[in-house]
């Protein structure tokens, strides 16, 4: 029989922390307390500190999350997806593309994309054209109902996310815009 070390079992211990810790709305979240696991730890002046790094992807995986919620939560009745709903933000300032131009605009493996555009056509907001030169090429675009839709769900989403950025100053949002465009940037390279 194991020795009781009085640490919380590996798996339940993750669990219950990641759920008091990341829940937004959480003294723990508000005062930027994000769970640590082993690797993510260092040792500095003989105590154990979070890795500033690991803060920062334990933070940025709670706003993920965010996200996520925010689009579940959403009661339009196609659930559009992050990744559909992209794909349609795209689409609608692209206006016309192909697959692997739409898969490469959202960073995904064509098959994922494939998924998504498909998705998008059945609910009968996307439309496949064939090339009439090229019968292989298929252009992707928004129908009306789409480009609709889009616009009256990126407006409610924006208004979410500026009462979420209402905390943070003019000189904040825009610091924050210029390190998530050059973290971006880094990942994409």
């Amino acid at each position: 029989m194991p020795q009781d070390s009085g640490q919380p079992a590996l798996g339940a211990g993750r669990a219950r922390r990641v759920g008091v810790l990341l829940a937004p709305g959480s003294k723990e979240f508000a005062n930027g307390v994000f769970p640590s696991y082993g690797m993510l730890i260092r040792t500095e002046g003989g105590r154990r500190v979070a890795d500033e790094s690991a803060r920062l992807f334990d933070a940025t995986f709670a706003l993920v999350r965010v996200f996520e919620r925010q689009f579940r939560r959403d009661p339009d009745p196609y659930h559009i997806t992050p990744t559909q709903f992209h794909a349609m933000t795209l689409l609608s300032v692209h206006d016309t593309v192909t697959l692997l131009e739409i898969a490469h605009l959202l960073r995904v493996a064509p098959p994922t994309a494939t998924r998504a555009i498909d998705a998008l056509e059945q609910k009968g907001l996307l439309i496949k054209d064939r090339d009439p030169q090229d019968r292989r090429l298929v252009w992707l675009h928004l129908s009306g109902l789409g480009v609709s839709l889009v616009q009256e769900a990126r407006r409610q989403h924006l208004d979410s996310f500026r009462t979420w950025l209402a905390p943070l100053s003019g000189d904040e949002q825009q610091r924050l815009l210029e390190t998530l465009e050059k973290i971006v940037a880094e990942g994409d390279g």
